[in-house]
């Protein structure tokens, strides 16, 4: 990792109001920090204050699709190349929610059967699918009716992008992608997805744990903070690293809440924490 390649995720993210792109230990406590993150973001923009909910309850749909149903989740390791991913992103008025984890691949033509009769549906439709399938006692615990992604789309108003990519004989990519905006916009449903899809394979190679864009005041600062301790509590580094990461952590995240130019009250910038052999790399 080099400064280059901090300036090359910049410029990436460079229209975005809010980047959030995280790659590590899926938890439900995770789950509280990045939608901690997201809203306060959100609520502090009056042009995209009304989709706060919305927004909100799809980050928790994509956000527990990870947690609950890739293969294994609980043994993924960091930066072994099948790392589950998570991404938010606010570009004008729209926002992008997706979702990145390893399915089996003999669960991929039962899932697209479901996905592509949702975005065959109206919203009408698919409000009365899902109050069928919720009346059917013979729903499995795990979901497997597709009663989230119902809602997901219900919830965000558009049709649901998503792709496949094998990454072995028993196993692919799963990429879920949903879009919730206000208003009109001209950014492609399948341009971005392949974008995100690009995205994916830039995080996996650089070894990058959390990358955040958006405001830096205290109340951003913390959820970040935890975020990166809760996944060097599960890594394999020494105490001592860990400390010694966790206190430049805190003093480059202060950095940025004091010295940045920002908007109004908002304090703006671009941090990411990746690993490299047996050092942990930080950047702002």
């Amino acid at each position: 990792m080099t400064l280059h390649l901090l300036y090359r995720f910049y410029e990436y993210f460079n229209t975005d109001k809010i980047s959030i792109i995280y790659q590590g230990n899926f938890s439900d406590s995770i789950t509280d920090k990045i939608l901690s993150l997201s809203d306060h973001n959100i609520s502090s923009d009056e042009a995209i204050k009304k989709l706060r909910k919305r927004v909100s309850f799809i980050m928790v749909e994509s956000f527990q699709n990870i947690v609950r149903h890739a293969p294994n989740v609980e043994n993924e390791i960091f930066n072994d190349g099948n790392s589950s991913i998570f991404i938010v992103r606010n570009i004008d008025k729209t926002f992008f929610v997706s979702s990145i984890n390893l399915i089996e691949n003999d669960k991929i033509e039962d899932l697209e059967r479901k996905l592509n009769r949702i975005n065959d549906l109206d919203k009408d439709e698919l409000k009365n699918l899902f109050v069928n399938i919720l009346s059917d006692e013979s729903i499995s615990e795990k979901g497997g009716a597709g009663l989230g992604l119902i809602e997901m789309a219900r919830k965000s108003d558009n049709k649901v992008s998503f792709d496949f990519a094998k990454v072995n004989s028993a196993k692919s990519f799963f990429y879920l992608e949903i879009k919730v905006n206000k208003g009109e916009n001209n950014i492609n449903d399948q341009d971005h997805i392949e974008l995100s899809k690009q995205l994916h394979l830039d995080i996996i190679k650089d070894n990058i744990l959390l990358i955040y864009k958006g405001d830096f005041s205290q109340d951003s600062v913390l959820p970040v903070v935890t975020m990166v301790e809760e996944n060097l509590a599960h890594s394999d580094t020494i105490v001592a690293q860990r400390k010694k990461t966790f206190n430049v952590l805190v003093e480059v995240l202060q950095n940025i809440a004091k010295h940045s130019l920002g908007d109004n009250d908002d304090q703006n910038g671009l941090f990411m924490i990746g690993e490299e052999l047996d050092k942990s790399i930080i950047y702002a």
